[in-house]
């Protein structure tokens, strides 16, 4: 799960706040501002994104059309969290795009036995551990669909982006793919963190995909000198 900046609440060009009761208007500031990506699966989706409601708006109506309760989702992760009721604080139960460095907080494993699958980091203490779990199952983040069918398409796209990735480390390694053959893949496939996790080892490659439009990831707060993700919370008991 890549991290978010979702910047401030949106304003009009007379610069007072955006009202956005209409959903679709704050659709179109969070991809504008974050792409077309669902914010906890990261899966490019160009037509099918809906608004997230982290407290829903039926048990918290005073918050349904506010600027900080929104987050791009996908059909499949909306309908996974739709039979779970959130845990509140949320965020002492859960780690969130927007508010954590959720690139320290989970990671999917290319071989092994939970291969492909997003996991719980194992560099997590067991109280940050119960947090990552939380999440991943409040959207059956780690949910394996093998059907073609299948309308919950998460672990396909994931296992074929990650396929697609390791053919373009191959050929980089080869010096047969340029970085913005790479780059424009990976904008154009979604799963941002499993791209910098397979390119780990090419800290040029790691720039330009922090760099690239829309990931929008070069914030200095969150990655440090050697391009390895830091916490956003730091000096809190739980810094990630």
């Amino acid at each position: 799960m890549r991290p978010v900046d979702k910047g401030a609440w949106p304003v009009t060009k007379k610069g007072a706040k955006a009202v956005l009761t209409q959903w679709r208007n704050a659709k179109q500031y969070l991809e504008e501002r974050t792409g077309s990506y669902c914010h906890f699966c990261e899966m490019r989706v160009n037509n099918a994104l809906a608004i997230e409601h982290i407290k829903s708006k039926e048990r918290f109506p005073r918050l349904s059309a506010c600027w900080t309760n929104f987050l791009l989702i996908c059909t499949s992760c909306n309908s996974r969290k739709n039979t779970l009721p959130l845990n509140v604080p949320y965020r002492d139960h859960y780690y969130w795009p927007h508010l954590n460095n959720t690139l320290l907080a989970f990671h999917t494993p290319l071989a092994g036995e939970n291969a492909l699958v997003v996991n719980a980091h194992p560099a997590l203490s067991p109280a940050q551990k119960q947090k990552a779990d939380a999440t991943i199952k409040l959207y059956a983040l780690d949910k394996i669909t093998t059907a073609a069918g299948d309308s919950d398409r998460r672990y396909l796209e994931r296992k074929q982006t990650i396929s697609m990735a390791l053919e373009r480390l191959q050929e980089y390694a080869d010096k047969r793919a340029s970085t913005a053959a790479i780059v424009d893949l990976a904008v154009s496939r979604g799963f941002f963190s499993l791209w910098l996790d397979i390119f780990h080892g090419y800290p040029e490659v790691v720039r330009a995909l922090l760099d690239a439009q829309p990931f929008c990831q070069r914030n200095a707060a969150w990655f440090g000198e050697n391009l390895e993700p830091l916490p956003r919370n730091r000096g809190k008991a739980d810094p990630l």
